[in-house]
C-alpha cells in the first residue's frame, strides 16, 4: 500500500475553495430555473427605452406648440397623435435647424423672455421619436389607416382659458369691433386693425405692462400697442406670449389724458370685420412713483431698393449719452429683409450684439424681449445693419425701436 501525500496548505486552500463554489453554483441554478419556469417569479409591466408620444412628446407640444398650433389658432394644429405623425417630417426639419417661423432670431445671439426654445433634451426627444417611426406608447405605431377601437385625441391638452397670465390688470380696455384694412403697400398679404382707446387717466400714472387678449385668436398674428401722444412703443403680444411686463423697478409714463394707439395684424382673407378683443393695462402701484422712466432708443433709415439689383444694405446708428439696460427690440415691419443685425459698439471697442435675425416675416410683428436687461456703458453707439431685397423698386425704411431705461 502506497503511503498518502500530504497535502501543502496552499493546496488545501483551493480544495476548500473548490468545495464551496458547488453548492452556490447549484442554487443559483436553481434560482434561474424559478424565474424562466413558466408561471412562476414576478409579474411586471413592460419597460422600453424608446421615447413615444404619450409619455414624452405630448408633454413637448402641451409646453411649446398648442398656443399657435391648435383648432382655432393660426398654425395648423399638432393636438392628436394622428396631426403630429402626419407632421413628423416638418417638425424634424424644425428641430434641427433650430427655427420655428414667425420667429426670426438666430440661436446663440442673445437670450429672449418670449422665444419659446425647445432645452436640448426636448430636441433630442424629438428627434428620437422622429427616426424610431413615431411610437404612440410601447408597442404601437400609428399606420395612417382608421382606428376605430378608441379616441384618437393626444394627450397632448389645448391651449389655457382666457385668464390674464400678467396678473390681474389695473385697466381693462374693450376694444371694439372694427373694420380692417389690408396691408399697407396694398396687397392681401395681412389686415390691420388699428384702434385709438382712451384709459381715461384724471392723473400722470406709471405703466408697467401690456396683455392682450384678441377676439380672433384663429387669425391674429401680433398686436403692438404704442403712446399716441409720442409713439413710443409700450409693448407686443404675439400667439405665444401674452403681453409685455417690465422689471419692477421701470415703468412708462402715461399723463392724464393720454390715449394708446393698437395696432392689431389678422391673417389675409376672412371677413372684413373683426372682434376686438381686450387689452389689459398694468399700472404701477402709487409707492413706485419714483421708478425708472422708461425710455425708446429709434434707430432709423430709408433707401431706395432697385428691383433684382441683389441685396441693399441699409445702416442707423445712434450713440448712448448715459448708462442704460437694454430691455427689449422691436423691429419696424417691412418686406425683403433678409437679415438684421442689432449691436452695441462699446466706448472700449467691444462689441455687444443684440440681435442676429434672419428672413424676418413682414405678416408677423414680432417683438425681441431680452431674459434679462443688457447694461449698455455710456457714450457707446447702437447699431442696426440690415439687408433687403426687393422684386420690385421700393423704398427699404430700417426703423428698430430700444427700449431701455
Amino acid at each position: 500500500m502506497r503511503p498518502r501525500r500530504k497535502r501543502t496548505p496552499a493546496q488545501s486552500k483551493r480544495r476548500h475553495r473548490a468545495g464551496g463554489m458547488l453548492p452556490r453554483a447549484l442554487a443559483a441554478g436553481a434560482g434561474l430555473v424559478w424565474l424562466l419556469w413558466p408561471g412562476s417569479g414576478l409579474t411586471h409591466v413592460t419597460t422600453t427605452n424608446t421615447v413615444v408620444f404619450e409619455r414624452e412628446i405630448a408633454g413637448i407640444l402641451r409646453r411649446h406648440c398648442t398656443d399657435c398650433h391648435a383648432p382655432g389658432r393660426p398654425g395648423a394644429p399638432l393636438m392628436s397623435y394622428e396631426d403630429v405623425w402626419l407632421a413628423r417630417e416638418d417638425v424634424l426639419a424644425s428641430v434641427l435647424t433650430r427655427r420655428m417661423p414667425p420667429w426670426a432670431a438666430v440661436a446663440g445671439y442673445g437670450e429672449f423672455a418670449n422665444e419659446n426654445a425647445l432645452t436640448l433634451r426636448e430636441r433630442q426627444f424629438l428627434v428620437s421619436w422622429v427616426e424610431g417611426l413615431g411610437p404612440r406608447n410601447a408597442g404601437e405605431v400609428f399606420l395612417n389607416v382608421p382606428d376605430s377601437a378608441g379616441d384618437t385625441e393626444a394627450a397632448a391638452s389645448g391651449p389655457g382659458g382666457e385668464a390674464w397670465e400678467l396678473g390681474e390688470p389695473a385697466l381693462v380696455l374693450e376694444l371694439p369691433d372694427s373694420a380692417t384694412q389690408d396691408g399697407t403697400d396694398g396687397r392681401e398679404e395681412v389686415r390691420i386693425q388699428r384702434v385709438v382707446l382712451d384709459p381715461e387717466l384724471a392723473e400722470d400714472r406709471g405703466l408697467s405692462g401690456v396683455e392682450y387678449q384678441p377676439g380672433d385668436r384663429e387669425s391674429a398674428r401680433g398686436a403692438s400697442f404704442f403712446l399716441e401722444r409720442t409713439g413710443r412703443w409700450l409693448g407686443s403680444w404675439t400667439p405665444w406670449h401674452a403681453g409685455t411686463l417690465l422689471p419692477p423697478s421701470v415703468a412708462h409714463t402715461l399723463r392724464a389724458g393720454d390715449r394708446v394707439l393698437a395696432e392689431i395684424l389678422y391673417s389675409p382673407g376672412g371677413e372684413g370685420t373683426v372682434a376686438g378683443g381686450r387689452i389689459g393695462l398694468h399700472l404701477a402701484p402709487e409707492s413706485r412713483a419714483t421708478a425708472s422712466p422708461a425710455v425708446e432708443i429709434l434707430l432709423e433709415a430709408q433707401e431706395g431698393t432697385p428691383a433684382g439689383d441683389g441685396l441693399t444694405r441699409i445702416h442707423a446708428e445712434a450713440t448712448v449719452g448715459g448708462p442704460v439696460r437694454v430691455l427689449a427690440l422691436l423691429p419696424g415691419r417691412e418686406r425683403g429683409v433678409r437679415s438684421l443685425e442689432v449691436s452695441a459698439r462699446l466706448p472700449d471697442g467691444r462689441t455687444e450684439i443684440l440681435l442676429l435675425a434672419q428672413d424676418i416675416p413682414y405678416g408677423w410683428p414680432t417683438p425681441y424681449l431680452l431674459a434679462e436687461p443688457v447694461p449698455i456703458e455710456g457714450g457707446s453707439t447702437l447699431h442696426a445693419t440690415a439687408y433687403y431685397e426687393n422684386a420690385e423698386p421700393a423704398p427699404a425704411n430700417l426703423r428698430v425701436a430700444v427700449s431701455a431705461f
